[in-house]
C-alpha cells in the first residue's frame, strides 16, 4: 500500500499536544508497527518529525 501523505494529510489521527497541525500516521509492520509523527507545513507538504515504535512510550524531545 502506499501512503501519498502530502495528498491526504488530515486523514490521519491528531497527535496528542494543542498543536492543531501535528498528526500520527500507524505504518503496520508485523505484528505491532510504527508511529510517525509529522506537521502539516502548508498544501502539499508535510514534515516527518519522528518515527517510534508502537511499544514506545513516545517521541521524546519531538514531541514537544
Amino acid at each position: 500500500m502506499q501512503v501519498h501523505l502530502s495528498r491526504t494529510p488530515f486523514i490521519y489521527r491528531p497527535a496528542p499536544g494543542r498543536q492543531a497541525l501535528r498528526r500520527e500516521l500507524i505504518i503496520p509492520f508485523g505484528a505491532t508497527g510504527y508511529v510517525a509523527l509529522y506537521e502539516i507545513a502548508r498544501p502539499g507538504f508535510v514534515l516527518v518529525l519522528a518515527v517510534r515504535h508502537q511499544r514506545e512510550q513516545d517521541y521524546g524531545a519531538a514531541s514537544r
